[in-house]
């Protein structure tokens, strides 16, 4: 990948990961203004089908914050060799599990830039929408030790599906068990199990991915986030909301940690909400689901 001309510069620089379980393009936003190494923060999205790293980025405005506030933005790209659709293969077993495939070409791709560009401790972020945010999923099933937290936009459950009928039927039905699926999603989690909060959002309108998708996921990582702090689950609570169109639930822990919170966006569809409208898949109108992601991962970022 190129160097920045001039450290004061934002950059927007593309790049080839190459690893045992094959190669990916990707882009990274590297802002002019950044913390010392060890104070930066990163994100990493994952686009949806048909997508492309210009594309979400263009649709969730992630670089026009990033420039804002000094964190960098990892976008891993999906090719249509790899999938006819662009679409990240979340639902077969030997590309999204720890070791295999997609799922460790995106992890160590994520372990080349935290090591390259100075990320601190506890301070990656991992989001994506649609595919990209089902593969997220199974991302913090498969390595929890590198996020801090995850947030999921129109996404699913963490391994909910081994087949691409599978895929579907969860699509349109949502996920039937989603506590065997935390269960499982913990047990994945082996020896680097740890609470990895999630934020996880949905339009309340989205007919390609049924928001029962919301609760089923929102309900795994309360399972599989309580298993991995050796806690029993706890109730949601409802949690206030300034904008009418949203309806939000949060599991906590006694000690305030979060396990999971949940936001559907009434009369949104399968959009980015709040996205711009020069991105696929954006709904302009809907709540700033960018602004609530950065906001959640700055409570849950280390300090």
């Amino acid at each position: 990948m190129e160097r920045p001309l001039s450290p004061t510069q934002d950059e927007f620089l593309a790049g080839v990961f190459r690893t045992d379980a094959g190669e990916r393009r990707y882009k990274l936003f590297r802002p002019g203004a950044l913390p010392p190494a060890g104070q930066r923060s990163l994100v990493v999205v994952l686009h949806g089908c048909t997508q492309d790293a210009d594309d979400i980025a263009r649709g969730t405005r992630f670089n026009q914050a990033a420039a804002r506030d000094g964190f960098i933005v990892l976008y891993p790209e999906q090719p249509a060799s790899a999938n006819a659709l662009k679409c990240w293969n979340w639902f077969l077993p030997d590309q999204s599990a720890r070791g295999l495939g997609e799922a460790a070409i995106i992890a160590e791709l994520t372990s080349k830039i935290v090591r390259e560009e100075g990320i601190g401790a506890g301070r990656t972020g991992l989001t994506g929408i649609s595919a990209g945010g089902a593969m997220a999923a199974n991302l913090v099933a498969d390595y929890p030790e590198l996020w801090m937290a995850v947030a999921l936009h129109s996404g699913l459950p963490a391994h909910a599906a081994q087949s691409q009928p599978d895929a579907v039927a969860v699509m349109t039905h949502g996920a039937a068990d989603p506590d065997t699926l935390g269960r499982a999603a913990f047990a994945a989690m082996g020896s680097h199990a740890r609470v990895v909060p999630a934020l996880l959002l949905h339009g309340g309108a989205d007919h390609l991915v049924s928001p029962l998708n919301l609760r089923a996921t929102a309900r795994q990582f309360a399972v599989m986030n309580a298993l991995a702090a050796g806690a029993p689950v706890p109730e949601p609570k409802e949690l206030p909301a300034a904008d009418p169109r949203c309806a939000g639930q949060r599991w906590a822990l006694a000690d305030g940690r979060v396990l999971a919170e949940s936001w559907r966006f009434d009369g949104v569809g399968h959009a980015w909400s709040g996205g711009d409208r020069s991105g696929s898949y954006t709904e302009p109108a809907g709540p700033d689901a960018t602004a609530l992601v950065l906001e959640f991962f700055q409570r849950m970022r280390a300090p």
